[in-house]
């Protein structure tokens, strides 16, 4: 990566996002900013467009993780954990826009 030979990056490598193997993001730690460095990183998380797949397939009660071997739809069991985490990565950036509106109406928030 040519960002690691960047001279405010002290390192760059790869993480789970809160712990999370299936989500990877990119963790780049700052160097030189005037005692700031180790005291933050900065992480790169990947988001799908919001509308790549409808919102309706992610129901709790479907499934959409096959289990090998079973080949009848209805006797897939449910997958509300895994359906919750793709529809987390969907809205990402809609929630980030949200929460960025939000604070940016805050007056307690503002900075001086």
């Amino acid at each position: 990566l040519k960002l690691r030979s960047h001279q405010s990056v002290a390192a760059v490598s790869f993480s789970a996002f809160r712990g999370d193997a299936a989500k990877p993001c990119v963790l780049i730690k700052p160097a030189g900013l005037s005692g700031l460095s180790g005291k933050f990183n900065v992480r790169l998380l990947a988001a799908p467009p919001a509308d790549l797949f409808p919102l309706a397939r992610f129901r709790p009660s479907r499934n959409n993780v096959r289990v090998a071997g079973v080949t009848d739809i209805a006797l897939q069991p449910p997958t509300p954990t895994y359906n919750t985490a793709v529809v987390e990565d969907l809205r990402m950036v809609h929630h980030l826009e949200l929460l960025h509106s939000e604070f940016a109406q805050c007056s307690a928030l503002a900075e001086t």
